[in-house]
């Protein structure tokens, strides 16, 4: 049988406070289990949860810098706003670039 996590180790195994965990168990937005009064949670299904958030968090970032650069591409907007974008693509890529590394990382 799988073993359980407490609030405390689960804020430890995702390296936030335990009052995040907490408000995200209030919000029914991270899977746990609640038995009698205690909340526990199934270490896969921390996993599982956190590389959702992850891709979700890349495909969100991946569709901004397409809507950037269009509109760069389109000559829409001013030289000003051009820079700002620009600025804004080269972030979001330096990011991407990022959680590939560490997707990478963990498949290894």
């Amino acid at each position: 049988m799988e073993s359980l996590l407490t609030i405390e180790e689960a804020a430890q195994v995702l390296g936030v406070s335990k009052a995040q965990i907490r408000q995200w168990t209030h919000e029914e937005s991270i899977p746990n289990l609640k038995l009698g009064g205690l909340v526990r949670f199934r270490r896969k299904e921390i996993e599982i949860w956190l590389s959702k958030k992850r891709e979700k968090g890349s495909r969100k970032r991946t569709e901004d810098a397409d809507i950037l650069i269009t509109s760069c591409q389109q000559g829409v907007g001013t030289r000003t706003q051009w820079k700002k974008d620009y600025r804004k693509i080269k972030d979001c890529l330096a990011t991407l670039k990022s959680d590939l590394k560490k997707g990478e990382r963990n498949q290894s």
